[in-house]
């Protein structure tokens, strides 16, 4: 077993601070451009319009994923529970909570669930795949 597969077997690698906030601010603008680009392909709205709301809609994506997303990777990472599995978990949970919170007072909309779960799976795969590279790469600069 290398220096680096010790180190990860080990699970304690710091992850740079840059490179999570960077896998923190794209998550969200995955997810925003999924729903853009599935309501283009089905013809639900103007091309010009999805493309112009991104930003608008990626500043209320990333607020979300700050409330709700951030502080469960926290939770995860504190237990030692961060992987693939727990990951792509949360990114199917968190999407629910979040149209719950803004449903609230009224009941959640099964509806509104039809995009932006797979839209919060896609964008957890994303962060998962960037979490995994920088530990990988931090693991390389440990072993050294």
């Amino acid at each position: 077993m290398t220096r680096q597969e010790e180190a990860v077997a080990r699970d304690d690698i710091h992850i740079p601070r840059p490179r999570l906030l960077v896998a923190f601010a794209t998550a969200p603008l995955v997810a925003v451009l999924a729903l853009a680009l599935a309501d283009i392909v089905q013809g639900r709205t103007n091309w010009r319009l999805s493309l112009g709301l991104i930003p608008i809609l990626y500043i209320f994506a990333a607020i979300s994923s700050l409330g709700v997303a951030v502080p469960a990777y926290f939770l995860l990472s504190r237990y030692r529970l961060v992987n693939f599995f727990t990951i792509f978990l949360a990114g199917l949970v968190v999407p629910v909570v979040v149209a719950a919170i803004l449903r609230l007072p009224n009941p959640l909309n099964p509806d509104d669930l039809s995009g932006m779960v797979p839209a919060g799976a896609l964008s957890a795969c994303v962060f998962w795949a960037m979490w995994r590279r920088a530990r990988m790469e931090q693991a390389g600069r440990q072993a050294h």
